[in-house]
């Protein structure tokens, strides 16, 4: 953080059991809260004689407004007084979240109601603008320092320069979250989810389903379904658009845009035309990417304005898409024959194409 720059909240740190429960009924009330995890390893000697690393959850913080918190698992083992607020109505912010839901997860921690602004910086902005430090430079005009992330979270006790890091990084993802709902509160809505990682909606298709669960070859994937591509091309066609169409998280959408591409469905061209003028920079890239694969003269004309996008990473999508979409064939004008002037030669009937006959010696 820049020098100079004021704290708004008060932090505590909780690493006693009893005071778990009367710091976190403070946030009760909280519209929204940041929250960040901080992880360790442990190596586990597995019975075949070979080591895996484990990752551990070493911190928990969790910043509302006026208030900080970093609760140490480690020193408290039962995690229940924080149920209430993971699963409540407060909006759990995380940026680049996967791994640290994955941990709370664990803990039987449940989060519930949550936004990912990692997921919206990149679709406001592009990849290259997904993290920490591209967002404050961006939102706060602040430098952040990342050199500490990979300290060693499970030591204790812990110095006074990991705290700082801790307490920061969840106060940082809080107002960042308010440039954000200030700014591209429509966006903002887009992202907001109950699960980061939802199941897929039941009224899809069983092999959509799987391939959101899990992306992998969508031909391999019918083929275990017992699904003739070729034969099944207009099933697939409705059964992708009617996924286009539900409520879906944006990487699910992403995913089935996918799907549309690597099939080549040209008959959900309409559809993927219109994700190509999405807010989402992702869904935009996305668009592009399938549209490679559309085969029709449409479609490279919706690339060429994807060229000029302001986000990279879809110019980028769109240069590619260009090289794999078939040019029309280009249709010559016929240019009129200009006509020979009548010879000897062109009037000669009993020899129109051939050479003139030599002249017969009369001598």
């Amino acid at each position: 953080m820049s020098s100079g720059q004021q704290e708004a909240f008060r932090r505590v740190l909780v690493n006693q059991p009893g005071e778990l429960t009367r710091w976190v009924s403070l946030m009760a009330d909280a519209p929204a809260i940041g929250l960040d995890v901080e992880m360790g390893q442990r190596i586990l000697r597995l019975p075949d004689g070979t080591r895996r690393g484990r990752q551990i959850l070493a911190l928990i913080q969790i910043a509302s407004s006026g208030l900080s918190l970093i609760v140490d698992p480690l020193a408290i083992k039962d995690l229940e007084p924080l149920r209430p607020l993971m699963t409540g109505k407060a909006l759990k912010v995380v940026l680049g979240g996967n791994t640290d839901i994955q941990l709370l997860e664990e803990q039987q921690l449940h989060v519930r109601n949550i936004i990912d602004l990692g997921e919206l910086g990149a679709a406001m902005f592009g990849r290259r603008e997904e993290g920490m430090q591209a967002l404050a430079s961006r939102a706060l005009d602040l430098e952040v320092d990342k050199s500490v992330r990979r300290a060693n979270w499970m030591r204790r006790p812990l110095p006074p320069s990991l705290l700082d890091y801790a307490f920061r990084d969840a106060e940082l993802t809080l107002s960042l979250y308010g440039w954000f709902e200030k700014h591209h509160h429509q966006e903002v809505l887009r992202h907001v989810r109950c699960e980061l990682v939802p199941e897929p909606p039941p009224m899809l298709a069983p092999w959509i389903r799987r391939f959101l669960i899990k992306p992998r070859d969508v031909f391999v994937l019918l083929a275990e379904e017992g699904i003739d591509w070729e034969k099944a091309k207009p099933r697939l066609t409705c059964e992708v658009r009617a996924a286009l169409d539900a409520n879906l998280s944006p990487p699910q959408l992403r995913r089935v845009v996918r799907l549309a591409g690597d099939l080549a469905l040209a008959d959900l061209m309409p559809e993927i035309e219109t994700l190509a003028a999405s807010p989402s920079s992702v869904l935009r890239s996305s668009a592009a990417r399938a549209l490679g694969r559309m085969n029709n003269e449409r479609a490279r004309t919706v690339l060429q304005g994807l060229r000029n996008d302001e986000i990279e990473d879809v110019r980028v999508a769109a240069e590619a898409a260009l090289e794999t979409v078939p040019r029309a064939p280009k249709v010559r004008a016929r240019r009129p024959r200009s006509r020979e002037p009548e010879t000897p030669e062109s009037l000669n009937e009993a020899h129109p194409k051939g050479p003139r006959p030599a002249p017969t010696n009369l001598s």
